[in-house]
């Protein structure tokens, strides 16, 4: 078995949702570190509560802009160095293995046994996720795929 470490940034409206995606990842007996940063320009009431209940998870605040719908440069989220800074976070605990995952998607324990039992043979690991939405549908864009090698990946980041 490898060692897992998740990583995950959480805007102040999304930290509501931490307690619910993020629990059976901090459970799981892989994950050896779960690094939870919230981006906000101010800390949100559940901050720590989490890490509270679990030796493993460690959460941080640090804030880098509100909003994808305004530039960086005028306060708007960096993306970018936030998942740069909570990725070097979790990689001060060395684990086998690193998964980035966003604060409204559920890893399930299914994908974790998985990722927990492949060879370090592997540089890389790639999975389907999809976003759930209310009344049991989910989120598919088929026009945001592309190919990348062999894969087809679905990239949001696309303007439709």
């Amino acid at each position: 078995m490898f060692s897992i470490g998740v990583f995950t940034t959480v805007a102040l409206g999304e930290a509501g949702l931490v307690p619910f995606v993020l629990a059976n990842v901090a459970r799981h007996p892989s994950v050896t570190s779960l690094v939870v940063l919230h981006t906000g320009t101010d800390k949100p009431p559940t901050f720590g509560q989490l890490a509270d209940h679990f030796p493993n998870v460690r959460e941080v605040h640090k804030d880098f802009g509100n909003g994808l719908d305004r530039a960086v440069g005028d306060g708007g989220f960096d993306q970018i160095a936030a998942r740069n800074h909570a990725q070097r976070l979790v990689e001060e605990a060395k684990p086998d293995w690193i998964i980035r995952n966003d604060a409204d998607e559920i890893l399930l324990n299914a994908a974790l046994d998985a990722v927990a039992q492949t060879s370090d043979r592997y540089d890389l690991i790639t999975f389907d996720y999809h976003t759930l939405l209310a009344g049991g549908r989910y989120w598919n864009a088929p026009h945001l795929k592309r190919r990348v090698g062999h894969e087809t990946l679905l990239d949001p980041h696309l303007a439709t």
